[in-house]
């Protein structure tokens, strides 16, 4: 069975006054693959209630899930790094936690919300 993590991410909706469920980012390790494949699945009553808040030029796959550059699946998506700590504090967290420049992108973002929280 393959192993997968998933970050849920959850948005504000201001005309409805209320947090909505977007998908999640996830990352699958399955038997056999040299590197994790990592993605986001968009929540399917995300998609059909609000599409005009989706990021522009996104190219989904199967209709809900957006992958990164396809040379790279073990990389998150595009929109998704600019939740990734700088290369400074990458350096500084390595210091507290000594693997975390040896982890993936998905897992330097699961480690560093750990500390940041959901709105860092």
């Amino acid at each position: 069975m393959a192993d997968v993590q998933l970050i849920s991410v959850i948005r504000w909706i201001t005309g409805e006054q209320k947090f909505v469920k977007v998908g999640d980012l996830f990352r699958e390790d399955s038997q056999g693959r040299k590197k994790p494949l990592i993605g986001f699945d968009y929540d399917p009553e995300y998609l059909s209630l609000h599409p005009r808040l989706l990021p522009n030029n996104i190219e989904l796959s199967n209709g809900r899930t957006l992958m990164g550059d396809y040379r790279n699946n073990s990389h998150i998506p595009s929109y998704f790094k600019q939740f990734l700590p700088s290369e400074r504090m990458k350096a500084v967290i390595n210091t507290k936690n000594n693997q975390f420049l040896g982890f993936d992108q998905f897992q330097q973002l699961q480690h560093a919300s750990q500390y940041k929280g959901d709105f860092g």
